[in-house]
């Protein structure tokens, strides 16, 4: 996608319009809907597959919990 001739590529791209101080954009809250959807299928690689993001827990912690509950 371009805007003003320059090509918008990156989320951030989509972001910094969005959040402009130049009151003139047109369409700020598609920008912003873009560049938020381009945030979550970079972070999440949602092209190479859905990725699960796990905490890890200390085992031991949590079984001496478990027994004291």
């Amino acid at each position: 996608m371009h805007y003003n001739g320059v090509l918008l590529k990156t989320y951030d791209d989509y972001l910094r319009l969005a959040f402009d101080k130049n009151p003139s954009i047109p369409e700020r809250n598609d920008f912003l809907i873009l560049g938020l959807h381009k945030l979550l299928w970079e972070s999440y690689k949602i092209g190479e597959g859905h990725q699960v993001t796990t905490l890890s827990y200390k085992e031991e912690e949590f079984k001496k919990t478990l027994l004291l509950s």
